[in-house]
């Protein structure tokens, strides 16, 4: 039999072929040590287990029932969205996705989409590989286990057991015990009936034994999925058709994609630079650098001497400008194999393509992506996924564009590429524990929004103190590359980051704000318990007006003469007292 596949553009597969086996020779001649490696994040989804009390109320009756198509188990990722499965599937066969990356940033710094090729491995084999020979264990399992079903109920007959009939024509003896509610006497005699007096009621009709079909439910199974088609159609099924049920019923694609929603709900997010550009007009000039701390102080809505990250973002709400409409972005990431036949009638889509369109046909065509995909890759990365042992994983970037003179630096949190102004910063990241897996990799990118908000923070808590506020300028002169003394939106760009996961987490890894690449860790003091009880925003300092002594007392106390008595100050005050 034969299962349903999408439509092929047959002009574009043999040239996204061709653009496989030449990456793939790149890759083998080019066999020389990554620029950086840096090791894959790791997600932890083990929580304690809630244990059940008598005074727990139980509530399994109106917990809704799991998920069970890909469709509603994934829906930050755009399952079905490529418009050719079988072309996506010959352009991963060796476990390597090439993808644009189309921001308008991207196109003002280099002139085009950036091209990034990934190649993608699973325990040292190709991820698509992998997915198939899971496909297949799946099928084999349905084959050698028919009768195994974790998702179908087998039904519960509410009847009681029945006691075994008399073998012979001996009558049964009946104890009969009156109520003793009704006022009757109880009878301690025992009678022997062998059949009903003719006045008696007709004898009860045997219990009628309930129906004993199952009951049906759905199955996120494949091995049971497979078993049940198999037993539909009357046929075995074979390693393509079990692969097709896997990826449109249960495990879902074997590439996943974040939606691309999901890249823009940020994308215009910069509370920072517009609460710091008092006067709109897209420049934090020399006098507003000077300013920031009575910026940032204006912000502290419930007058706590603390700033935060939702103040923040609250007083920039109230800066914008509601008559003042933003263009949608269209999709920052492309898959290769949905670029070509692209047109201007797709205004939102052929928007971030245009620059592509050589001929001004209004049109993506054939040779323009066959332009696009013979050319080398501006970055190229290798992610190396163990399934057993996540700490071994590992992100390498083997080559970068010689024309995008960049500048490449990873750390722990991944690696940032800095092209000009422009910023991409790659990652990986797969869960802790990974005992079963379908070979699944998700895949995405967002405009980060929040750009200056990690260098600003430097001990990420979301928090802004007084003592931290006075280092802000400094802070923000750092970004100042023409040394105009001034920062424009170009020298504060949002970064672009790309995120490869082991499974569907991509876009919890994409939703949290990145980290900074200067983390301070700051030794925690204690003071006095006097001071303890006096810092009421528990920022380790104490302001004048949270001390309710004099000003005598607080100018002895403040010995740096900062305005602000720390932790040490208090102990040091009182290491003076005790002498």
């Amino acid at each position: 039999m034969s299962m349903p596949v999408a439509p092929v553009n047959r002009m574009v597969t043999p040239i996204l072929l061709m653009g496989i086996v030449c990456a793939i020779a790149n890759a083998e001649e080019n066999d020389a040590a990554p620029i950086v490696t840096v090791a894959v994040k790791r997600l932890d989804r083990s929580t304690p287990t809630m244990q059940q009390t008598d005074a727990m109320p139980v509530m399994m009756a109106l917990a809704s029932p799991p998920p069970t198509l890909p469709a509603e188990r994934f829906p930050q990722y755009r399952i079905g969205y490529q418009r050719a499965d079988a072309l996506l599937q010959s352009q991963v066969t060796e476990g390597t996705v090439c993808f644009l990356l189309t921001d308008p940033a991207i196109l003002d710094s280099v002139g085009r989409p950036l091209l990034l090729e990934a190649t993608i491995l699973i325990d040292g084999e190709p991820f698509s590989a992998v997915r198939d020979s899971q496909a297949a264990t799946q099928l084999a399992a349905s084959r050698e286990s028919p009768a195994s079903d974790p998702d179908l109920q087998q039904p519960i007959l509410d009847t009681e057991p029945v006691d075994e009939e008399p073998t012979s024509d001996e009558s049964v003896e009946v104890e009969v015990v009156a109520p003793k509610e009704l006022g009757a006497e109880a009878d301690e005699t025992k009678t022997n009936e062998t059949e009903p007096e003719p006045d008696d009621p007709e004898p009860e009709s045997e219990p009628v034994t309930p129906a004993t079909e199952p009951v049906y439910s759905l199955t996120s199974n494949s091995a049971e999925l497979m078993r049940r088609y198999a037993d539909a159609i009357g046929e075995q099924l074979e390693e393509p058709e079990a692969g097709w049920l896997m990826t449109h019923w249960t495990d879902g694609p074997t590439l996943l994609l974040l939606h691309p929603y999901y890249q823009s709900f940020r994308a215009d997010q910069r509370p920072v630079f517009t609460i710091l550009d008092r006067d709109g007009d897209g420049v934090i000039a020399k006098d507003e650098l000077e300013a920031v701390d009575e910026s940032f102080g204006r912000c502290d809505v419930n007058r706590d001497g603390i700033v935060d990250v939702l103040e923040l973002s609250g007083a920039a709400d109230k800066l914008r400008d509601p008559t003042v409409a933003t263009d949608a972005p269209g999709p920052l990431f492309w898959l290769l194999s949905d670029v070509g036949g692209i047109s201007e009638q797709d205004a939102e889509l052929y928007r971030s393509l245009a620059v592509l369109d050589k001929n001004q046909n209004g049109r993506i065509d054939a040779d323009e992506v066959d332009s696009l995909t013979n050319q080398s890759p501006d970055i190229c990365v290798t992610v190396a996924f163990l399934s057993a042992d996540a700490g071994g994983s590992k992100l390498h970037v083997t080559e970068i564009h010689p024309e995008r003179k960049a500048d490449v630096r990873g750390d722990g949190d991944g690696v940032d590429i800095s092209i000009g102004p422009l910023m991409i910063h790659l990652s990986a990241i797969q869960e802790t524990d990974l005992q079963n897996h379908s070979g699944q990799i998700a895949i995405g990118a967002v405009v980060d929004g929040y750009p200056l908000l990690p260098e600003l923070d430097p001990n990420d808590d979301g928090r802004f103190t007084i003592r931290e506020r006075r280092t802000l300028t400094e802070r923000l002169r750092a970004k100042d590359r023409d040394d105009d003394r001034s920062l424009t939106s170009q020298e504060c760009l949002s970064p672009i980051r790309v995120c490869i996961g082991l499974g569907p987490i991509v876009h919890q890894e994409l939703a949290n704000v990145r980290a900074s690449r200067s983390v301070i860790v700051t030794e925690s003091v204690s003071g006095p318990e006097w001071f303890t009880r006096m810092d009421r925003n528990r920022d380790n300092d104490l302001t004048r007006g949270e001390f309710p002594g004099t000003d005598e007392q607080f100018l002895a106390l403040d010995a740096d003469g900062d305005s602000l008595v720390s932790a040490s100050e208090a102990n040091n005050f009182e290491q003076q007292s005790d002498n």
